[in-house]
């Protein structure tokens, strides 16, 4: 993108987009030598690494000169704009969902979560901290299937229609496979527990509730892998959905943190742009958060639910094997 923005003149990323390519090792914050032997790339083929807020040159538009100054990954974008800092973690609920937790200055390496580069502000040298972080494949997307399946749930409506829901299914919401800490890409949604009474409203609290069990799947797991948080702030479009926030802050018995902006990736990247240049964002109130979401389970109650969906899930796998 930045390569046809300025005209071929630029060709260059920021390390939080170099390391999905797999090629890119994120200790030396440049392409890895080895792997480029590996696979037989020459660094030369690859874009120049620059930090996230630099010069990637002018986007020439209608005689305008307009400067690109950020280059940065969608989720890391969006933890910057959650102000996550060390041992501070958050959950994005988009397209997919994502939690992340930033582990500082420490590389972490937890066995079926990935260990990430953070953006960075810093434009004088290549400063960065560290994260790990567990994404789950589909998250709003899992409604925009639902609606194409002729079961009709509108976002904005989502709220009510889960207040009215009396006998909600188990759902798994696997489109695309399952992704931390399963890395299963053969699973597929499955819907159990359905009665004569079961309503639309029972499907919409289902998925719901699937979306946080799979987020504590994450959660739980790095947990016992020694990743703590002391706090998780949520944001993103489905963070708008009072009851998806309770059941998560109910199974995870953590208080929950909203921010008063959802669109969180872009305000993070405007965010980078803004501190790289030397604006104040002290009093940005994008910036500011809304009353915390408490759990209303007790611990006991939300251990119940969470080892009867433990197996459901055992269940599903051996469906899948059948």
């Amino acid at each position: 993108i930045i390569w046809h923005l300025t005209g071929g003149n630029i060709f260059a990323c920021d390390p939080t987009l170099a390391q999905r390519t797999l090629l890119f090792d994120i200790k030396k914050l440049d392409w890895s030598e080895l792997l480029l032997n590996i696979f037989e790339i020459q660094k030369s083929w690859l874009p120049q690494i620059k930090n996230t807020c630099d010069n990637y040159g002018n986007w020439e538009y209608k005689g305008a000169h307009v400067p690109i100054q950020v280059c940065v990954g969608d989720q890391q974008a969006a933890l910057y704009a959650l102000r996550i800092f060390e041992d501070n973690a958050c959950i994005n609920y988009g397209t997919g969902a994502f939690f992340m937790c930033n582990t500082g200055k420490r590389i972490c390496s937890v066995p079926g979560l990935l260990t990430s580069v953070a953006a960075s502000a810093s434009t004088s040298e290549k400063n960065y901290e560290y994260l790990i972080e567990g994404p789950v494949n589909a998250c709003g997307t899992v409604f925009t299937w639902l609606n194409a399946m002729g079961i009709q749930i509108k976002l904005e409506e989502l709220d009510d229609l889960c207040d009215t829901a009396k006998h909600p299914v188990w759902f798994l919401p696997a489109l695309g496979g399952l992704g931390a800490p399963y890395w299963d890409f053969s699973a597929t949604p499955v819907m159990a527990g359905f009665v004569p009474e079961t309503t639309k409203a029972d499907v919409a609290l289902g998925a719901v509730q699937g979306l946080t069990y799979l987020l504590a799947d994450i959660i739980f797991y790095a947990q016992g892998h020694g990743i703590h948080s002391s706090e998780i702030k949520v944001a993103g479009g489905l963070a708008k959905n009072r009851v998806l926030l309770q059941n998560q802050a109910d199974i995870l018995q953590k208080n929950l943190i909203p921010c008063i902006e959802n669109e969180s990736t872009v305000l993070g990247t405007g965010l980078l742009a803004a501190v790289s240049s030397g604006m104040n964002i002290s009093k940005w109130k994008t910036l500011e958060t809304v009353n915390e979401i408490k759990p209303r389970l007790n611990a006991a109650q939300a251990k119940i639910r969470y080892q009867d969906w433990q197996k459901f899930v055992a269940w599903c796998k051996t469906r899948k094997s059948v």
